[in-house]
């Protein structure tokens, strides 16, 4: 049984190995919006592994063994076919707008990628269908492997890009596979034969097999097809893959006063995971045009001495507030790979820019705790490009950088009378500036501040928005520097204590003073909370449970914001308006997979009158309620890690094992025999316990260094993954004893509903935060235990 145990952990390494890897697949070849198919790709797969073994009971009837050595070998081969295929099916979202054709690649990637994961699905379903009174070993190997391919991926993912996950993730298989069953006949042998020559030809065959095809919309993709576009340097990490690039097309002074006319100095770019271009500036030119920048407006109003960055990425503003005369400078960047690029590869040609200022990794807010230091300013530089930003495609990624909790943290750091000063894009119809101002507000009224207006002044460009604020209200000397400074470039007032109407829209004007106007009517309206709540786009404060900066738009006024572009479709794919969709595609393959084995099985023969819907209801249940935890703690440990993949490691990594030996020593002690039932209460008392306590808990970690952080986030979540490993295997158990038959169904649909669950956590947060999901997390494994009672007195 050893043998079983090591070739189900080898299986469950492959799939996350595999999983995590098409992640950067998709973020490469199709932007960061792409990713999340990678999670609903192998959740989807896996339960219709269940699924297809009800169909195809064969698997059943031949010996485990060598049914399971079958299943190991054809992951091997298909896991490498598969990638290689979807690697050549490039989905269009500009050619969608016409041609439905692209839709059906979508589905193409779908159905071809998920066949490892359906193979993989089969592989543990079967085991546990056989073994069901072992069922606690076997979810502790499969949950203990999981939990090896999330610390795995990591070291793969340094070396190279996601290429060299399809080729470890098939060699695990192909290892296993052999663990299963060792053929005792030479034409037994012909599919591994076949499985280890596919293998080694993409393992040390032609780079083009397993290459990342790019999409010919991603930056890296115009860069090169810009005449003297070239790849510097290709960098490999965890956190993404970052391209170096030289070309005429980099060069970037983001809202730059159009009073500035000699040329930009030697500039080069790098991308992340082929998207979002930053600009690194050569020291040996004329670096003038910083004086220039919006941004450089709060080296007119303070004294320049000790200078905070958030996200610094090339160095722009570092730059900048040396050129201004800044006497220290410090700063924050979560992007780990980022930091390594400036520190080593990039030293020479920005002139040793990151000597001379002291950029640690991680979030602003924990550097600062780290730090303990004050400052005069501190600045939130743009990330990214305009066009990214006005895409949408970052409305459902977290930016922990400019939540109301955040702004508090950085007005701790301030020096008497220093100056935050963050920019955003100008984006019209105006939201993400609105919803920066109204985050700015709260956190000022959270701090004390009754009349926030004294303390806020904002300009614009012909791009870009500079919001500037502080803990002490701008006087008449701060705003004559500011009036002064908008005069010579040329730029737009749009807000200082006691402004007129008139003084706005001068220079780069609009049809009527638009950003003024709503301006004043969150600073001064009396009916500031009703003007939120009505204006067409979601600007209500970003908070930490809710840290959705860009995710501005209201399902409730669909309409009116196609109107508001002009009739543009484009605008409706962004953010939350494809997660019905997605929502509903997802069900709809959930009801399938789980209505398919009663439509080809003869019902009578397996499916039992008063079985099914405590089945459906129990395992169901437990997949959404496992899945929203899982999300929501990968949510909140981002600001304590640092990093989204340091946060999905450490997290999944502890789950996982936690759950393993929960789910062992459940069946160890007997629990899920004598006890089976009671014992699922404890979970909803954990997750409301761990909702009280979290907050304060993640507060306490960000002081501390990243090795004593992972260690505390693993010992921190141990206690609440070891009584979520109970659910599973006691359902499992019970149905075992009662009607084995149907372990697999089972399977299939915790898989789907896991499926589901993973675009339902993003509908509930967006509009309610993770606490809310949590709380729905409790109640679904209440459910469960309501639908354990009446499973366990059926039949």
């Amino acid at each position: 049984m050893i043998r079983i145990y090591l070739a189900i952990y080898l299986i469950s390494t492959a799939t996350l190995t595999y999983q995590i890897g098409l992640t950067r697949l998709f973020s490469v070849a199709q932007g960061y919006h792409f990713a999340f198919m990678a999670v609903s790709i192998a959740l989807m797969g896996i339960g219709a592994g269940g699924a297809m073994l009800m169909v195809f009971r064969r698997f059943v009837d031949w010996d485990m063994s060598r049914a399971l050595y079958t299943l190991a070998t054809l992951f091997s081969l298909i896991v490498i076919l598969s990638f290689i295929l979807s690697n050549h099916i490039l989905f269009d979202p500009v050619k969608a707008a016409w041609s439905r054709f692209e839709f059906l690649k979508i589905l193409a990637q779908y159905i071809i990628l998920s066949l490892p994961f359906i193979v993989s699905g089969m592989i543990i379903s079967l085991s546990i269908r056989k073994l069901s009174g072992l069922v606690h070993r076997i979810y502790l190997a499969d949950m203990v492997g999981a939990s090896t391919g999330c610390v795995l991926v990591l070291y793969i993912l340094s070396k190279s890009g996601g290429e060299l996950a399809v080729v470890v993730a098939s060699t695990l298989a192909l290892s296993a596979s052999l663990l299963f069953y060792m053929p005792a006949k030479a034409k037994e042998f012909v599919l591994s034969l076949m499985a280890f020559f596919l293998l080694m030809l993409a393992a040390f065959g032609p780079n083009w097999i397993l290459e990342i095809r790019l999409s010919p919309y991603r930056d890296l993709s115009s860069i090169l097809n810009f005449p003297g576009g070239r790849v510097v340097e290709t960098i490999f990490s965890p956190s993404g893959r970052l391209d170096i690039v030289d070309s005429p097309a980099v060069r970037s002074a983001p809202g730059m006063s159009l009073t500035y006319q000699s040329p930009l100095p030697s500039q080069l770019g790098f991308t992340i995971n082929g998207g979002g271009l930053f600009t690194v500036t050569s020291r040996e030119d004329d670096i003038s045009f910083l004086r220039h920048l919006p941004s450089s407006l709060a080296y007119r109003l303070r004294e320049v001495g000790d200078v905070f960055i958030v996200e610094p990425g090339g160095g722009m503003e570092v730059l900048s507030a040396l050129e201004n005369g800044a006497s220290g400078v410090w700063g924050a960047e979560t992007r780990g790979v980022v930091l390594q690029t400036m520190k080593e590869n990039l030293l020479g040609f920005s002139g040793g820019l990151y000597k001379e200022a002291e950029i640690r990794h991680g979030y602003g807010r924990s550097i600062l705790k780290e730090l303990d230091l004050n400052f005069d300013i501190i600045q939130l530089p743009l990330t990214g490009t305009l066009g990214a930003s006005s895409s949408g495609i970052k409305g459902l990624q977290e930016e922990y950088n400019l939540t109301v909790e955040a702004f508090i943290d950085y007005m701790k750091h301030l020096k008497d009378g220093g100056v935050i000063s963050t920019s955003v894009y100008l984006l019209p119809p105006p939201r993400q500036e609105i919803k920066l101002l109204s985050t700015v507000v709260k956190a000022l009224e959270v701090s004390g501040i009754e009349k926030v207006g004294d303390n806020i002044m904002a300009i614009r460009s012909w791009g870009v928005m500079t919001l500037l604020f502080k803990k002490t209200r701008f006087d008449e000397r701060d705003i004559d520097l500011l009036k002064g400074f908008c005069n010579e470039e040329r730029f737009d007032l749009i807000w200082y204590p006691g402004m007129e109407e008139d003084e706005a829209n001068r220079f780069n004007q609009f049809p009527r003073p638009l950003y003024h106007e709503l301006f004043k009517r969150v600073l001064e309206g009396e009916g500031r909370e009703t003007f939120l709540g009505e204006y067409i786009y979601d600007i209500s404060p970003s908070i930490d449970d809710r840290p959705f900066f860009g995710h501005t738009f209201k399902m409730t006024r669909m309409r009116e914001t196609y109107e508001s572009v002009g009739r543009k479709w484009g605008i409706l794919i962004e953010g939350g308006y494809l997660l019905p969709w997605i929502l509903i595609q997802s069900a709809l393959a959930g009801f399938a997979l789980i209505m398919l084995p009663l439509l080809v099985v003869k019902r009578e023969a397996i499916f039992k009158r008063g079985f099914l819907l405590p089945i459906t209801v129990y395992f169901s249940a437990i997949g959404v309620g496992y899945i929203f935890i899982e999300i929501v703690l990968i949510q909140r440990m981002i600001p304590v890690l640092g990093e989204p993949i340091y946060a999905i490691s450490a997290v999944l990594f502890s789950l996982l094992l936690s759950t393993g030996v929960g789910s062992y020593l459940s069946g160890r002690f007997m629990l899920i025999d004598r006890y089976s039932i009671h014992s699922i209460l404890i979970v909803p008392l954990f997750i409301i316990l761990y909702l009280l306590i979290l907050g304060t808990v993640t507060d306490r970690i960000i002081g501390m260094g990243m090795t004593l952080r992972f260690l505390t986030t693993f010992l921190f979540l141990f206690p609440l993954g070891a009584v979520m490993g109970i659910p599973f295997p006691t359902g499992m158990f019970i149905l075992g004893k009662r009607q084995a038959d149907l372990i697999p169904w089972a399977w299939c649909i915790n898989g789907s509903f896991s499926v589901i669950g993973t675009t339902l956590i993003m509908m509930v947060a967006l509009s309610y935060g993770f606490h809310a999901v949590q709380v729905i997390a409790a109640l679904l494994y209440l459910m469960a235990w309501l639908a354990l009672l009446r499973l366990s007195n059926a039949g």
